[in-house]
């Protein structure tokens, strides 16, 4: 779900330098709109959680914070477990923290503030991961 008119910049963008755009530069183009799952998947999300009852979910990007109200819900009925989440935009994780303490979800959950391929390097064992960030840095699968 995300926002239309940021949505047709980066097309337009991408039209005009006859490439697809990543990272910072899309980031940038995006703005502060937020870059949202839709319900079904927030649903999957949660019967994840609550099929394996992780200790440790990892997110590896939050923007504002609606996948991570789910991961965070489904640790809370599962009764134990954190969501490490991180975001490299610092207005989007103004926004996931506000939306997150609205939903009374915060404590269940440590915000990491930056590239993801820095903030998550010290977490020693994920027992879930929802890769939800630029997917041109996910590894090719072979």
């Amino acid at each position: 779900m995300e926002d239309p008119p940021a949505k047709e910049r980066v097309l337009d963008r991408e039209r005009e330098l006859g490439r697809r755009v990543w990272a910072a530069e899309r980031s940038e183009m995006y703005g502060g709109a937020p870059l949202s799952i839709t319900p079904e998947v927030g649903d999957l999300l949660c019967v994840l959680v609550l099929a394996r009852r992780p200790r440790t979910i990892v997110e590896f990007g939050a923007s504002h914070g609606y996948s991570t109200i789910h991961l965070a819900a489904a640790i809370r009925d599962v009764g134990s477990g954190r969501v490490i989440t991180t975001e490299l935009e610092p207005g989007k994780v103004a926004a996931a923290e506000r939306n997150l303490a609205e939903a009374g979800l915060d404590d269940l959950v440590e915000m990491r503030v930056g590239d993801a391929l820095t903030t998550l390097q010290d977490v020693p064992e994920v027992d879930l991961l929802f890769l939800d960030g630029w997917n041109n840095l996910y590894a090719a699968a072979t």
